[in-house]
């Protein structure tokens, strides 16, 4: 009986502890869920059109993304093709 009686007590401080408990949700925590950080662009520099589309990667300025320090410049021609460019003779490969 001692035994039942502590099973009883020890199951109405369950409840009691669950009852007890706080659970809330904000606003802004239902309306703007969980969200993958590779698709978040918060804090990260995205270029935009006037129309907020995304600009592709052709189309930047690459001059305005070097000179923010966003990205680095990147060779445009392959070394093959700027070596066929020099007059023969001014060079040694």
């Amino acid at each position: 009986m001692a035994q039942i009686r502590e099973e009883l007590a020890e199951k109405f401080r369950e409840e009691a502890a669950a009852r007890e408990a706080r659970y809330f949700e904000t606003t802004t925590g239902v309306n703007h869920g969980c969200k993958d950080y590779q698709q978040n662009t918060i804090g990260r520099k995205v270029m935009r059109t006037q129309d907020g589309a995304a600009v592709s990667l052709n189309d930047r300025d690459d001059q305005l993304i070097v000179e923010h320090g966003t990205w680095r410049r990147l060779q445009k021609n392959p070394d093959e093709e700027l070596y066929q460019r020099i007059p023969k003779g001014d060079y040694t490969q």
